[in-house]
């Protein structure tokens, strides 16, 4: 028996254009107007901010509802935001963040530039090897 674990879709941010380009392409719909806006802009950045905790199931459903003209809703907060507990030391709620946004951060720049990581790295203003250490803590990458 071959067990394949597939990460949640909130964990593969940098699969999205390719998930909407397959179901535009499915739904034959890859020329329409809808099609080229979810495709870049503000469009692809709503979705990479949602969790999309339906997974590819809920995506299609989105990418349905935009092409017959429905206004699909998709919460702008990720549903994963860490609690801020007062109740905790500061440096600890901080630093929780901090691993929150880094990873954000990450997952956006990866898509943007098509997980080429040198691009990446060039663009965020860092070292390549210090973008693989850093990908590699928020659990984007292997360890190198």
């Amino acid at each position: 028996m071959l067990v394949v674990k597939l990460p949640p879709l909130r964990e593969r941010a940098a699969d999205l254009p390719l998930l909407v380009d397959a179901i535009l392409d499915d739904l034959r719909a890859k020329d329409s107007p809808i099609a080229k806006s979810l495709r870049r802009g503000e469009m692809l950045a709503d979705l990479l901010r949602h969790d999309w905790p339906g997974n590819v199931r809920e995506l299609r459903n989105y990418v349905e509802a935009c092409l017959v003209g429905l206004d699909p809703v998709t919460p702008v907060v990720p549903s994963n935001e860490p609690v801020i507990d007062a109740n905790e030391p500061l440096a600890v709620v901080r630093d929780r963040w901090v691993r929150h946004v880094e990873r954000r951060y990450l997952e956006q720049l990866l898509v943007i530039h098509a997980n080429n990581v040198s691009a990446a790295a060039r663009a965020a203003g860092i070292d390549r090897v210090h973008l693989h250490r850093l990908l590699a803590r928020a659990g984007l990458r292997g360890q190198r």
